[in-house]
């Protein structure tokens, strides 16, 4: 662990004096007019655990960029590469792998560099994927257009999940692994979260607070909050019951749909927006409470470009995907970072007493992590019975927040009284009381 420490020690010190981008405020636009890239037309931008940027286009297969000057292409006509030039989602694994949904199929790139591809031979049925996500137990999760949900165990397994299984549509466009490792899936018919327990909830306009069922995008904040990107605007979820709307007819968000959707180290939200007039607004931010901000052309996202992909690095710069100008890095400004104990690594493992405590509907519990550890966050009542697992994965060194909503591992609500929380993450193992009040 002390050899992880120095590890972690030195890595911060390399990120100060040799910083993955430069250190000065703003924007600053990457096309192929100005820069290595070989397509404007992009569909997709992710971000691995070597901080290489990945960028997939309309058909001009994948890039990576180091944020600074290499730019390697890899297309299907020039091996190694991927399925096909027609990239539609991109996602890194724990492992530092590459995954590539196209429309042709499967491709992934290991971390050694070595290739592999899935297609119909591999008994990948419906090989038009539009979205992929990696969970923290080792499965990749496929979204396809058409037919439905397809969860692969690396190996040689596929499953398959229909609107026969609970599925609300199988028309896929958007995917998010939540905290605690629930996926939530966003379609043309609304939105289904699928659970550990194999249990579906769907959420529509006419069972839930959704103003339409067509969902682009998808994020969870640091308050445990979930946004839903949506042809009107983007609406937020509290988890328990409690839905927002903000739309640009009654308030300062951007018009046009919202396509992307990040979180950045500061907790604001970013929101990339479709093309909806001739003097298009392509971002808007919200700080998560009240205050919106909107940005133009003049910042270096292009007019008549919609923003299709939003991604945030370690580093806190916001990265912006266009199906037309290339890609956007915003470097925040100072007054938009973290403070500096935000910032540091914890240097020592940490449960915190949960907020607020007593509670009613949810608490937030608080926790830091001096290196990546294997982490679990559990609840307990006082005869020591387990009520649910919040958290039971990998997690990277840092101050992190869970929400409990006082249910038990059925999503049934437990009865007031005391309960406890513990963590073990390494050889740190500790636990709190806490008491919910109805």
């Amino acid at each position: 662990m002390k050899t992880a420490r120095v590890l972690i020690i030195f890595l911060i010190v390399i990120m100060i004096f040799v910083p993955f981008a430069p250190a000065v405020a703003g924007w600053t636009n990457y096309n192929s007019w100005d820069h290595q890239l070989v397509d404007n037309n992009l569909s997709a931008i992710s971000i691995d655990s070597d901080e290489l940027i990945w960028l997939g286009t309309n058909g001009n297969g994948i890039e990576s960029f180091d944020g600074d000057s290499s730019w390697v292409l890899y297309i299907s006509s020039f091996p190694p590469g991927p399925i096909s030039n027609n990239i539609t989602d991109l996602a890194g694994d724990t492992d530092g792998n590459i995954w590539i949904a196209t429309i042709l199929g499967l491709s992934t790139r290991s971390h050694d560099g070595t290739w592999d591809e899935y297609n119909a031979e591999d008994s990948l049925l419906h090989v038009n994927i539009r979205r992929v996500v990696c969970d923290n137990d080792g499965y990749i999760w496929l979204g396809t257009f058409g037919a439905g949900m397809v969860r692969f165990d690396r190996d040689t397994t596929w499953t398959y999940y229909t609107t026969d299984s609970g599925l609300v549509d199988n028309r896929i466009l958007s995917l998010l692994l939540d905290r605690d490792n629930y996926l939530w899936i966003g379609t043309y018919g609304g939105v289904s979260r699928f659970d550990r327990n194999l249990d579906w909830t769907n959420y529509t306009d006419s069972t839930s607070g959704l103003p339409g069922n067509v969902v682009y995008a998808l994020a969870q904040d640091r308050a445990g909050r979930f946004w839903f990107g949506t042809d009107s605007g983007v609406t937020v979820f509290d988890g328990t019951g409690s839905w927002t709307s903000y739309n640009s007819d009654g308030s300062d968000i951007a018009p046009g749909a919202v396509l992307a959707i990040t979180v950045d180290s500061a907790g604001n939200i970013w929101f990339g927006h479709g093309v909806s007039g001739s003097q298009a607004i392509s971002v808007s931010k919200f700080d998560g409470i009240s205050e919106w901000e909107v940005f133009n052309i003049r910042y270096g996202i292009e007019d008549n470009v919609s923003v299709v992909d939003a991604v945030t690095d370690s580093s806190g710069n916001i990265w912006f995907a266009t199906d037309g100008d290339g890609f956007t890095r915003y470097i925040p400004d100072p007054v938009d970072a973290p403070d500096e104990e935000t910032e540091t690594l914890p240097s020592e493992y940490e449960l915190a007493q949960n907020y607020p405590n007593p509670f009613n509907a949810s608490t937030i519990i608080r926790y830091s992590l001096p290196e990546r550890s294997k982490v679990n966050i559990s609840i307990y009542n006082t005869l020591g019975q387990l009520i649910t697992v919040l958290v039971d994965a990998y997690q990277p060194a840092g101050r992190h927040t869970v929400v409990w909503n006082g249910t038990d591992q059925n999503d049934n609500e437990v009865v007031s009284g005391m309960y406890l929380y513990s963590i073990r993450a390494g050889d740190f193992v500790d636990a709190r009381k806490m008491i919910l009040l109805k």
